[in-house]
């Protein structure tokens, strides 16, 4: 391969055909310590290609940073594996970030990266981690850089893919919890603290090798509402383990959680769940607490920060969705929907407040009612981010910069996306540009590239339920590198015909 070669390779535009999660950008920012980025954009590449950042902070620097998507595991352990590629005064500057690689892979991918250079005729004169390389004036353009980046994580794609593993489905019924001992479970289940058969997850996040797992207290007997999960239990039954601890699931205790409805796991492991202080929800819904978001460590299940939503709510609120977005310059921002108020809250945590986003009228024209207001965080290849936003039984989708929320400013700012085909149900995304999706009462799922437009002719089944179950959540597993998806009966659920419980699978989404 000649440098011209690689040139070229830069510019070429594969169809991707996976759904493999993109990774969080502040996480890239977080892994790069070259230089302090100001921009990104993403380029689309063949199946298991990685996502690829073109950042340039001034004339004498321009850099391409590549987080690999394929991943190598470590003790059963996966992990992400980063590469840096950049030009500083007229030198090429190579730089992995790799966690958690066993050393002889490690130097067998950069074996394979230096054999690439050298066939491009370049030479190096430092060690296998940082490489410096002398460059001439025509290989120091962004469009060469951008080449070589693309070359090497392929390279890289190769060495590591083999080790990918899937993750076998993990099933439960009902609430089948780990108690501290026998006798504490007959106390719970004799006073009706305990009624296996009304618990149900159906929002979940992935650490390492553990899942947490949301679950309202939608009906009455539930005695945890925020739990762990072990992905590499043997078990036929999973067993759920209240997290951070059992104190912290007090039903009437303000300072423990009440009935956490959602929750987001961020790129610096932290785990925001949203508690709406409602419980018994589906029958006669009592308000415990006011409403809340707790963060807490993932590592260490420490509480980090207590957010009181009860100045940004009303009498009506229905608080349902959590979305947890970081600026640029590394601000977090959360947005949550209270769908009976027709609002977005907003919630600026370097700067201690929130506001309340009432959105235009036209967003619940032709809703029988302000049902379900799910939200969905995109980002797409421009660097942007928008929030997409629908109720249930709206007509229509629609977007908002995400810009615009956090300075306020949403008059004439709400974009109409379109018809929707039916009554979809947004399940998540793959925090880059990918929304996946099902109809009402149907158990496929459907992705949507949202750099197209919004339409059925671009709307890809990548799942489809194999017992009659309903998604709930789409969610990216990290370490594997994988779309899991979180099923259930949660139709039978509702309706109270579960026998001795709803049935509940995370597993993997068949054709990501």
């Amino acid at each position: 391969m000649q440098p011209d070669d690689v040139c070229r390779f830069a510019n070429l535009s594969f169809p991707v055909g996976s759904c493999l999660p993109s990774p969080p950008p502040q996480a890239v920012i977080s892994h790069t310590n070259l230089y302090q980025p100001i921009k990104w954009g993403r380029v689309e590449g063949p199946p298991n290609f990685s996502e690829m950042f073109a950042f340039s902070t001034s004339k004498h620097h321009k850099n391409a940073i590549i987080s690999s998507r394929s991943l190598q595991t470590s003790g059963g352990r996966l992990w992400w594996i980063y590469t840096v590629v950049g030009v500083v005064a007229g030198r090429l500057v190579v730089q992995d970030r790799q966690e958690g690689l066993p050393t002889l892979q490690t130097k067998r991918l950069e074996k394979l990266k230096l054999s690439l250079l050298e066939q491009c005729g370049l030479r190096w004169p430092r060690g296998l981690f940082v490489i410096g390389l002398e460059l001439s004036p025509n290989m120091t353009s962004a469009r060469a850089v951008l080449g070589l980046a693309a070359a090497l994580a392929l390279v890289q794609i190769t060495t590591s893919s083999s080790y990918c593993k899937d993750l076998r489905p993990v099933i439960w019924t009902g609430g089948s919890f780990r108690w501290p001992c026998p006798s504490t479970k007959t106390i719970f289940k004799n006073s009706g603290q305990y009624v296996s058969k009304n618990i149900i997850g159906i929002r979940a996040q992935i650490f390492q090798d553990m899942a947490f797992v949301a679950l309202p207290r939608f009906k009455p007997g539930n005695p945890v509402t925020l739990a762990i999960l072990d992905l590499n239990s043997k078990s036929c039954q999973a067993e759920l383990v209240p997290f951070p601890c059992w104190s912290m699931q007090e039903e009437g205790n303000c300072r423990s959680l009440q009935s956490v409805v959602d929750l987001h796991l961020d790129a610096q492991d932290i785990l925001w769940v949203l508690d709406v202080g409602i419980v018994n929800i589906l029958e006669s819904p009592v308000r415990r607490c006011s409403p809340k978001v707790v963060a807490f460590s993932a590592k260490t299940g420490k509480v980090l920060k207590i957010i009181d939503l009860s100045g940004l709510v009303c009498e009506i609120s229905r608080l349902q969705y959590l979305v947890v977005d970081y600026s640029a310059d590394g601000q977090c921002f959360l947005y949550i929907s209270d769908a009976a108020a027709r609002a977005i809250l907003v919630y600026d945590l370097a700067e201690g407040r929130g506001y309340r986003v009432v959105l235009p009228k036209a967003v619940t024209l032709g809703c029988s009612k302000r049902d379900v207001l799910s939200l969905a965080l995109v980002r797409r290849r421009c660097g942007n981010t928008y929030l997409y936003f629908t109720y249930l039984s709206s007509p229509r989708l629609f977007a908002i910069k995400t810009q615009f929320l956090r300075k306020g400013a949403t008059s004439g700012r709400v974009v109409d996306l379109g018809p929707k085909p039916g009554k979809i149900v947004i399940i998540g995304t793959d925090n880059g540009a990918a929304i996946f999706f099902r109809f009402e009462g149907q158990g496929d799922i459907y992705r949507w590239d949202t750099n197209k437009c919004f339409r059925r002719e671009n709307f890809i089944i990548v799942h489809r339920s194999l017992s009659c179950y309903l998604a709930t959540h789409a969610l990216a597993d990290y370490g594997r590198g994988r779309m899991v998806v979180l099923e259930s009966n949660f139709h039978d659920y509702v309706k109270g015909t579960v026998g001795c419980g709803a049935v509940q699978s995370l597993s993997v989404m068949q054709n990501c």
